[in-house]
């Protein structure tokens, strides 16, 4: 790499590197990042806690969905992660956060959620995966469609022709990625 004088220099190697706010470790793994969000999230919602004397659930429901839930959602910390311990440790925060509204407490974590109208993690990833899908096929979004997501070759499909073909992955890291 050059320098302003026009010098080389020697990169350095290092263990996480921050690019627009998502952190990426050395071997692409994204628990540094996860743990980041988590973190942020947690100082959100103990911030929360100590402001607000109300408990109100109309109140918590609207902190966490404008303060605590983008911080977990930004770089699609919930979809890049790979492993089960990451998604339980984003879903965790937002079991906290439900148990902040007094009356709900004792309830198990579905029907908090339930109560206040919010959706579990899992299903807002399975969400957003189906509507980047749609996207996709009908051409919304950008990229190559037949490299994403090929089309499959049975010919005996019912109902329409838009069959996908499942990819089979050897790794791990494949078979979590979007487009398997």
């Amino acid at each position: 790499m050059r320098d302003d004088n026009g010098v080389y220099q020697q990169l350095r190697e290092t263990e996480v590197e921050k690019d627009l706010g998502v952190h990426v470790d050395n071997r692409l793994s994204f628990h540094h990042h996860v743990n980041c969000a988590i973190n942020r999230a947690n100082r959100t919602l103990g911030i929360i806690k100590r402001t607000f004397t109300s408990r109100n659930n109309d109140i918590i429901r609207r902190l966490y969905t404008a303060l605590v839930r983008p911080s977990l959602e930004y770089g699609n910390a919930p979809r890049i992660s790979q492993h089960v311990g990451d998604m339980d440790k984003i879903e965790r925060v937002q079991r906290r956060a439900t148990k902040l509204c007094s009356d709900l407490k004792h309830l198990p974590y579905e029907d908090r959620l339930r109560h206040l109208k919010l959706p579990s993690l899992y299903y807002r990833r399975q969400r957003g995966d189906m509507i980047q899908v749609y996207k996709i096929i009908n051409e919304k979004d950008r990229g190559e469609r037949e490299q994403i997501l090929p089309e499959s070759t049975f010919n005996r499909t019912r109902g329409h022709s838009d069959k996908l073909k499942k990819r089979q992955a050897r790794l791990n890291v494949r078979k979590c990625s979007f487009g398997l």
